[in-house]
Formats: structure tokens, sequence, C-alpha cells
């Protein structure tokens, strides 16, 4: 079956929704009969042309029958191969001429002589005598203008002559070569028995001759008893509907096979076709590499000729050929890049016309596209919009009655809810009264001196977070949370104590918040340590530490009051939350160390002795560095070296010095600048102070720049380069002490430059002391 417009007859595709040649929707399925398509669904009016329904007896537009005879009009549907009946003269009308007489039209002289091949049966070829005697008595078929039968009873039969109309389309000659068609193609049958050769008019006689009338249609076909349409056609009658539907099936597949062995045969020529041209470029490519590498040997062999020849010649003459070669080579290589520019350039300007074409047939079909779509999408668009306008009246409908039904159910919800809610709220409350009670007992007994331990106020804890979750309250936004405040302080301060700071952080900083005191300190000790992230509110922890220094817990106890102190002041020495502010952190410090604090009384001398916070005065830093130091506390053993190693607020004595460094070193193996400043003291390479070491100190001070240089000192380099210029451990070694020097000097220190300008280089790379 194959798809047609119902109203053009342009074949259609299996997916058309629409005809590509006129725009109609109206499509119908045609069969092939003999190679002709025929519309089982609708006809045509053998009057006025107008298409009709297949079961119509009358036309609607010119309300004639439509039984008056055969209709013959699916021989409209064929292309090149069909003669309008308007053209087909019949022999009623006009007498047989010269112009009229049966010859077969000349095939082209191009046409190749074609081999008989199986065709669908011609039975209604047959001469006017066979269809005449089919319909039985005397009948006479004529053939009028509209491609129907008329007949009558003459016996004149002589008189008239019968023309078919598909015999006007294909003339069988007598003598034996291939019957041609009007437009001169030869014509494949498989007529196996002779066929009488009939008088035929040609469309180009027609044409030529003048016009003729018409004969009445003769109604007497149709009212033959028993005849069907194959027998009044003269094709033989078919046994049955089945064999019928074999036939056509069977013609069907074979032409389809034909089609598809066409289709295998085009494809593999064409497949062979692009082989052969694939192989014939590369024998091109190998014969054009092959012509061009004799070519070279051919130049390369006469080159050497030329040079052989040359090479007896002047040297004035061989300069002026290879002069001339090397414009040539030039003049080449130009015309060479001006070839390439100019194919590029032609290889760009196709490229951008293919490219602009391409998205011109782009565009174009994406309009199309487009339009389509847009078309489609407005015919659904209004199916859509009546559907949902009858689907909302019903929903609506059914909506209201859902509501209302939800209405009664949802009241009865509601108040099926409100009891639940007023059990749990009793049961919360329950709960949080008895976390109440139970934080009550745990911080009366722990007041009275019992120890509770951790594990009973983690308990406590654990209700009042239960009570949280069930209930969506904050128990530290409730305003009746004293009870919860006191179990976070008591809690953060044991997981602080025990260097739990991930659990202890959170309870601390609540706590802290709510003004306890010893948590505040807790929690401001673990942020300054860490610096973890600060609220945005200024002043945060000087607001705190404050709090903490007016709680009197923390005022009866100095330790707890000299860490708050020591807090405050690192607040204000390095402006966490507030500006700097070296005064007040000074007087934080002096009254931690009134209070006994030996890291306050360190902090003190070294604010005397930078001058942070108070004049500067290294006298008096050095007498609290010494306090501070001779209490064991690490900044002051350190201050005290440093007066020692520099004579700041005392004199410089670098034996002292090292001691100092020495026990700093006890508390702080790593420390790599004491080590450093310790192999300074005992070197002495500068001869700062007035005393010469000896070789032992020299060795201790070398492994201490040792030590200290692969910790990542780097002015260890300059006492490393001094001491490889004495006799200890193998030395001298002046190209060692040399490397050295140069380190150090690229780290800017502009004393080892001045001990690199004592060096003499040697041609081997190494280096000596110049001479005094």
């Amino acid at each position: 079956m194959a798809r047609v417009c119902a109203n053009c007859g342009h074949r259609l595709g299996r997916k058309d929704k629409f005809c590509g040649e006129c725009g109609s929707s109206d499509i119908t399925e045609t069969a092939s009969v003999f190679g002709f398509e025929i519309a089982p669904k609708t006809k045509k009016c053998i009057y006025c042309g107008e298409t009709l329904e297949g079961k119509a007896k009358f036309c609607w537009k010119c309300g004639k029958p439509t039984e008056g005879g055969i209709d013959l009009s699916f021989l409209d549907r064929k292309g090149n191969d069909y003669v309008a009946p308007e053209n087909i003269v019949s022999s009623d009308n006009v007498a047989p001429g010269p112009q009229q007489q049966a010859t077969p039209a000349p095939a082209p002289a191009t046409a190749p002589q074609q081999s008989a091949q199986p065709l669908p049966e011609l039975d209604f070829l047959k001469s006017p005598e066979d269809f005449s005697s089919s319909l039985g008595g005397d009948a006479e078929i004529n053939f009028n203008s509209s491609g129907r039968v008329s007949s009558n009873s003459s016996s004149k039969k002589e008189e008239n002559q019968y023309v078919h109309p598909a015999a006007a389309v294909w003339s069988l000659p007598q003598d034996g070569t291939p019957p041609q068609n009007p437009t001169g193609a030869p014509v494949q049958t498989n007529v196996t028995e002779a066929v009488p050769a009939q008088p035929v008019v040609t469309p180009v006689q027609a044409a030529q001759a003048s016009p003729v009338a018409v004969s009445p249609v003769s109604q007497q076909v149709q009212n033959v008893p028993g005849q069907n349409f194959a027998s009044v056609a003269g094709m033989a009658p078919t046994n049955g509907p089945a064999e019928e539907a074999a036939r056509k099936a069977e013609e069907e597949r074979k032409i389809a096979e034909q089609k598809a062995a066409e289709q295998r045969a085009a494809e593999e020529a064409a497949r062979k076709a692009e082989e052969e041209r694939k192989a014939a470029e590369q024998k091109a490519a190998e014969q054009k590499a092959a012509e061009e590498a004799a070519r070279k040997a051919e130049e390369e062999r006469k080159a050497a000729e030329e040079a052989a020849r040359k090479a007896e010649e002047e040297r004035k003459r061989a300069e002026e050929e290879a002069a001339r070669k090397a414009e040539e080579e030039r003049k080449r290589a130009e015309e060479e890049a001006a070839r390439k520019a100019e194919e590029e350039r032609k290889r760009a300007e196709e490229e951008a016309a293919r490219k602009a074409e391409e998205e011109r047939k782009r565009a174009e079909e994406e309009a199309a596209r487009k339009a389509e779509e847009e078309r489609k999408r407005a015919e659904e668009e209004a199916a859509r919009k009546a559907e949902e306008e009858r689907k909302r009246a019903e929903e609506e409908a059914a909506r209201k009655a859902e509501e209302e039904r939800k209405a009664a159910e949802e009241a009865a919800r509601l108040a099926e809810e409100e009891r639940k809610r007023e059990e749990e709220a009793k049961k919360l409350e329950e709960m949080r009264a008895g976390a109440d009670r139970d934080a009550a007992k745990a911080i009366k007994s722990m007041k009275s001196g019992a120890n509770v331990g951790k594990g009973a106020l983690e308990a406590v804890l654990d209700r009042y977070h239960e009570y949280e979750n069930k209930s969506g309250v904050k128990m530290s936004e409730e305003a009746d949370n004293a009870y919860f405040i006191d179990v976070e302080d008591l809690l953060g301060v044991f997981y602080y104590e025990e260097n739990a700071f991930k659990l202890a952080f959170p309870l601390l900083k609540d706590a802290a918040m709510h003004g306890k005191g010893e948590s505040g300190l807790c929690y401001s000790e673990y942020v300054l340590r860490n610096r973890v992230e600060l609220p945005d509110e200024p002043e945060h922890l000087k607001i705190i530490l404050e709090a903490v220094l007016e709680d009197e817990d923390v005022v009866k106890d100095d330790a707890k009051k000299i860490r708050a102190l020591l807090a405050l002041a690192k607040v204000y020495k390095d402006g966490v939350t507030v500006e700097k502010d070296m005064a007040k952190a000074f007087e934080c410090y002096k009254e931690s160390a009134e209070l006994g604090s030996s890291k306050g009384v360190a902090m003190v001398g070294r604010c005397y002795l930078y001058g942070d916070g108070v004049k500067r005065d290294p006298k008096e830093a050095f007498a609290w560095n010494l306090k501070g130091a001779e209490a064991g506390e690490e900044t002051g053993i350190r201050n005290i070296a440093v007066a020692y190693d520099y004579g700041t607020g005392v004199k410089r004595d670098p034996k002292a010095a090292v001691e100092w460094y020495k026990k700093l070193l006890a508390m702080i193996s790593n420390d790599r600048f004491a080590k450093y400043r310790i192999a300074y003291c005992l070197s002495n390479p500068d001869r700062i102070v007035g005393y010469k070491p000896d070789d032992d100190m020299y060795r201790e001070a070398y492994d201490y720049a040792s030590q200290a240089l692969e910790e990542g000192e780097k002015d260890a380099e300059y006492v490393i380069g001094y001491l490889r210029t004495l006799p200890i451990n193998g030395g001298p070694n002046y190209t060692e002490a040399y490397s050295h020097f140069a380190k150090a000097a690229n780290n800017g220190n502009s004393k080892a430059r001045e001990w690199m300008s004592k060096f003499t280089k040697h041609g081997n790379g190494t280096y000596s002391l110049k001479s005094v």
C-alpha cells in the first residue's frame, strides 16, 4: 500500500501528515495494480472529475450518477507514461487515415535492446473481438474521451475501429521489436502470445488532428448480467478474493525485490567506482613520488659532476656559481611560498563559500521546520485548551465536592492533633521538669563537695538535648534555663581540663555568653590560642574577660585571675576584636606579675625592653626579665640570654649569654636561633669582645652552627664559613669557607661580603686567602 494526497495525487511518505505539494491533510492509501496506483477509498466523477467517496452513487457537485461506466481514472496517477483521455481519438469519430495507422514509435538510437522481462499480465490489451465476446452478443465496445467503455448491439464491427486507452500508451509492433511508449523509451513485456496490432493514435497525432466530437457514453456495459470489472475489461476472471490478493502480493514482492536488487547494484557500482578512484589517486601519487625521486637523483648526479668540474676552475667562478645557485634557490622558495599562499587563499575562500551555503540552507530548513512546528503547536494548543477547559470544569466540580469532604476531615484531624499536642506538651513539661530536678541535684552535690563525676552531668545534658529535639526549643534561648547553663558550665570546664577541646568549646561558648566566669576564661584562652572564628560583635573577648574578672569565684582565686589578666593582655597586645593598646596590655601584665605570675614578670620585662606600652628602659627590662628567668619562665630566659649577648641593659658577656641560651635549649631543644647565637658567641668571629676562644670552643661552636643550619637558620652560614678558615675539623678549607660566605652574603650579611674579598680564586676552581 502507498500513501498519496487525495487532493493532488502526490505520493507521500509513511510518516507525512501534510502534502508537500499542496499542503492538504487529506491523505488516502492506494494499491498498485499492473503498475498503476488506484484509490480504493475514493473515485472521480466521470463528468466533472470531482473526487468522491468510494460508495457514492451520485456526484455531489454535478448531480450525475457515478455508475455510468468503468472508471479508468487511476491512469491519471502515472507519470511520463500517461496519455490524457482527451488525446485518445475513437474510431467512431475520426476516419482512418494515413496518420492513424498502427506504427510502432521509433526507439531512441542510444536506447539498448532489452530482453523480455516478466511483467504483470496485460490481458486488457486484447483485441476488440475478444473484449466484445466477453460481453456476449454483437456488443460493440468503444472508449470515450474520459476513458469509459461504451457499447451498442450494432453488428457493423468493421465500420468502427477499436482503440484501447492502454493500447494508445503502449503499442505492440508486429515486427518483434520491443514495444515503445509515446516518449520513445522501450517497454518491457511478458506477453507470451501474439497480440493483434490495433490502430492507435499517438498524442502527437491527436494534437495535429482537428477537434472532433465525442460520442455519448452508453450505459449498456454496466447492465450486462454476470460481468465484473475484470471480464468487462478483457482480463481473465479470478477464482476468488484470496487468489487475487495472493497475485497482487506476489507482484508487489517481485517489484520490491527488483527495486532492492537495482539499489544494491547501484551501491556496489558506486563502491567499486570509489575504490577505483582511490586506487587511481594512490597510483598517481606513487608515480609522482617516483618521478620526483628520479628527478632529484638526476639533479644530485648532475650537481656532483658540476661540482667536480668546477673544483678545477678558479675561486671566483666557484663563488659566482654558488651565488647564482643561492639566488635561484631563493627565487624558487619565494615562488613556492607564493604558490602555497595562493592555494591556501583559494582553499579558505572555497571553505568560506561552502560554509555560507550550508548556513543558508540550514537557516532555510530551520525556518521551514519552525513554521511547521509553530503551526502544529497552534493546532495542538487549541485542542489542548479545549480539553483543558472541559477537564477544568469537571475538576472544579469534583474539587468542590472533595474540598467539602476534606474540610470535614480536616476539622476532625485538627481536633485530634490538638488533643495529641496537648498530650505532647504535657510530656515535654514533665521531661523538662525531670531534667531540671536531676541538674539541681547534681549541682547541689558538687557544691557540697561530693564528687558527682562527669557521667552524671553528661546524662543530664543528654536529657536536655532530648527535650530540645522533641520540642524544637533551644534551651540556651529560653529565659528559665539556669540549670541548663550551670550544667554546660561545669561539663565544659571538665572537658577543657581533660583537653577535650572539641567537646568543650560549644559548651564553654554558650556558658560564657550567659556570664559564667570560669567558662568565659577557658573559652577566651582557647580562642586566643587557636584563633578560631570569632563573632562579628566588636570587643567580643574583651567584654567576656572583663566579666570574668568581676566574677566572685575568679576574684577569690589568684591563679584564675592571673589567667584572665594574661588573656586580656593578649587581647590588647594582638588587637583581637579590639584596637591594639600596648599601654593596657602592659597594665594587665604588670597586675598579673604583682599577683606572682612568672609569665607576667617576663612580659613586663619585654615591654620595658622594646618600649611597648611604657617608656623603654633596658635596665628595668633586665631586672624584670631576670625575675622571670629565675622563676623558670621561657620568655624571661630568652630575654636575659639576648641581653647578655647584645649588651642590652647589662654589660655584654658572651659566656653568660651562652649559659642562658643553653638553659633555653634545655626547655626548647629545637630552638635554632639559640644554637646559632651559642656558635657565634663561642667562635667570636668579629672580635667584638676581648677574648680569644680555644680549639675546644671552636669545635663546640662548629657543632652548634651545623645543627642550626640543618634546622633552617641561614645566618649560621657566616659562622661556619669563618670556622672553615681555622685549623679545626680537618681545616682550613678555604673553598668550603668561600662557599658558606657566598651563601651568607646572598642572605644579606655584609660582613660575609667583606670576607669574600679576602679570597683568591685559582684555575682549578679552588680558593685561598690572600697574603696580608
